[in-house]
């Protein structure tokens, strides 16, 4: 049985507007994305076996194209981000930057969106897509 091969686009599943109720399912896939991101940048070298396993998960995620529904196109599609541009950009990111990405979604410890300040920032600096 052959799967039908369709990307589902952000207006099918979550449509824009200014009383956004799927902000909270966007701001999930965000952190769905960095996590990815995080594992395949810190551990893709790691002699680890668990984390080498969850580098090469996210690589799968990140990089093999797929036509399910949770995929990576699929995802980026939702939260309105060009997965080219993005893998494009996390192929030339250190350990350092991902960690930095990852530490601020780690402390939002007071209620403050730390992420966003945080990918700003990367913004500002040029280590991520305007879209990101």
């Amino acid at each position: 049985m052959m799967e039908e091969e369709t990307t589902l686009y952000q207006e099918e599943l979550l449509p824009l507007g200014p009383d956004d109720r799927y902000a909270g399912i966007r701001a999930l896939w965000i952190k769905v994305i960095i996590r990815a991101i995080f594992d395949w940048v810190t551990y893709r070298d790691s002699l680890d076996l668990k984390h080498r396993k969850d580098a090469e998960g996210a690589s799968a995620w990140l990089f093999k194209p797929s036509v399910v529904f949770n995929s990576f196109e699929n995802v980026c599609y939702y939260v309105n981000l060009n997965p080219d541009d993005v893998r494009e950009h996390i192929r030339m990111m250190s350990k350092e930057d991902a960690k930095k990405i990852e530490y601020l979604e780690r402390s939002d410890r007071e209620g403050r969106d730390l992420a966003k300040r945080g990918i700003s920032l990367a913004r500002k600096r040029q280590e991520l897509p305007a879209d990101f």
